[in-house]
Order: C-alpha cells, then structure tokens, then sequence
C-alpha cells in the first residue's frame, strides 16, 4: 500500500455523511494470458478484491460517482495494445479452505486490451502471401527443364526456414495459437503443390 486516505462525503440517498476510506496500492501485477486467437486475441485484465470478513459484515461493490480507468502506460509492453475503455465489475463469494459456513465477498475488476496487428501482419502476413504467391510462378517454367526442381526445393526450405523463425519469436506455449494454424495451413498447401509439380516433372521424364 503507497498511501491512504478519507474522505468525507454526503450522499442524496442516504441521511447521515458517508466516511470513505480510499487505498493507493502500487505493485506488479500478472495475467495468464490466453492465446488460442494469436494474434487476434482479446485479453482481460482483472484484478479480484477479496476480504477476510463475512459476507454478513461487509460488503465489497464498485463506487458509482467515481468513474474507473485504467493507464496503458503502466503495461510492461503498452505500445503492443490498444485499450477498451470500459470497465466491468462482477461481484461473487468464496469459502475458505477451513471454514465450511462462512462466505467471503469478492469484486472482480476487469479491463480487456486488444493486441495490435500492423507489425504481424507486414512481418509475418505478407511474407507468407509472397512465398506462396512464387509457388505459381512454376507454372510458367516449361517442365522439360531441370532446373523447375531446383526452385521447388527452394521455395520449399524457404518455407521451413522462415515458419522456424516465426516460431521462435512467438509464445511458447503448449497449444496451436491461430497464428501457427495458418502458418501450418500455408505450408501445407505448398507441400502439396510441391509434390504435385514434382510428381509431373517425373511422368514428363518417363514419357521422354
């Protein structure tokens, strides 16, 4: 906690003044981030208050005159997200491990950042599109000529070499995010192609 402090505050709705005790609490907070959609994804930041007084005692809720923000800038990596204005505020209850009766309060803040795609997609995005846009350039090359393997074989280890660089620049995490989806979809689009341009060189070698 960096500093505390009270107001004093009346209310419409209520006879007699309101005493209200704020907290400045400054740390380092952590999320476990979910990246099925990478790097679509849509995250939330949620911070959860609890209190170690019954539900019959306290109870914890969001302060309707005061509007919540949140600043990008204190994010590690800020200039990776855009920010979603809104805050949403979700009230539940929890029991301890040694009581069985008794129930807690809990408010859930949560605030939701979406990942920027401009450095995606012109690094990974349209390098892809040009790889797999070469493929059909074998179309033009006349397939009596040896050398059509050559660049097959090329374009081929050019995908691989470049879905292993991607690869280690990004998350590592134990399922396929959609980025790497794509990236498998591409390149096996362009095995496919390969083998089937190859397959043709082959019968044209026979019939010659």
């Amino acid at each position: 906690m960096e500093k505390a402090s009270m107001v004093l505050r009346y209310e419409p709705e209520s006879v007699s003044p309101v005493l209200v005790y704020m907290w400045h609490v400054k740390g380092v907070f952590r999320e476990r981030m979910e990246l099925q959609h990478f790097p679509f994804d849509v995250q939330e930041l949620s911070v959860v208050i609890s209190s170690d007084l019954p539900l019959e005692f306290v109870d914890l809720m969001e302060d309707p005159n005061y509007d919540s923000s949140v600043n990008l800038g204190a994010l590690q990596e800020s200039e990776e997200w855009v920010n979603y204005r809104h805050i949403e505020f979700v009230h539940d209850v929890m029991k301890r491990e040694m009581e069985s009766s008794n129930k807690h309060p809990v408010l859930v803040a949560s605030a939701h950042a979406k990942r920027k795609l401009g450095s995606y997609f012109w690094n990974v995005g349209i390098i892809v599109f040009l790889i797999l846009a070469l493929t059909f350039t074998l179309l033009s090359i006349d397939p009596m000529i040896n050398d059509r393997l050559a660049i097959i074989m090329t374009l081929f280890l050019t995908a691989v070499a470049f879905k292993l660089v991607v690869r280690s620049s990004l998350p590592s995490i134990s399922y396929l995010t959609y980025l790497i989806k794509r990236l498998k979809r591409a390149k096996n689009r362009k095995d496919h192609k390969d083998s089937v341009d190859a397959s043709l060189n082959a019968d044209d070698d026979d019939t010659a």
